[in-house]
């Protein structure tokens, strides 16, 4: 899945980007920090809570509603959140470090549930 973290990564990308208008005019820059699997995700909240974590793939289905079956079949077939080195190479020439989701989970404050 692409990642970015949209309260800390999006001000500053948009910023780089009105600050360089000539070097960025007339490209695209996706605010991605990377791309993480939801296990890589989860394994991150586990790091940093203690919490046993576990990503678990549900079939398209599993919500029993037509329009997000479609949409998610939509994602599925045409690999919308694949990786694209290319954002990543582009993220490369903003002075600015993203948000990975460890970073995120530490600066979140979230510790779990409410017990």
């Amino acid at each position: 899945l692409p990642y970015a973290d949209v309260n800390r990564d999006v001000g500053p990308y948009v910023k780089y980007i009105i600050d360089n208008r000539s070097e960025c005019e007339g490209k695209v820059f996706p605010v991605v920090s990377g791309y993480y699997s939801t296990t890589d995700i989860a394994n991150a909240l586990t790091k940093v809570t203690g919490l046993k974590t576990v990503a678990v793939e549900l079939p398209t289905n599993a919500f029993g509603d037509k329009d997000l079956e479609g949409m998610f079949e939509l994602v599925k077939t045409h690999e919308i959140f694949a990786e694209s080195p290319n954002h990543l190479d582009t993220n490369k020439s903003v002075p600015f470090e993203f948000t990975t989701p460890e970073k995120f989970w530490e600066t979140s404050g979230f510790q779990g549930p409410p017990k």
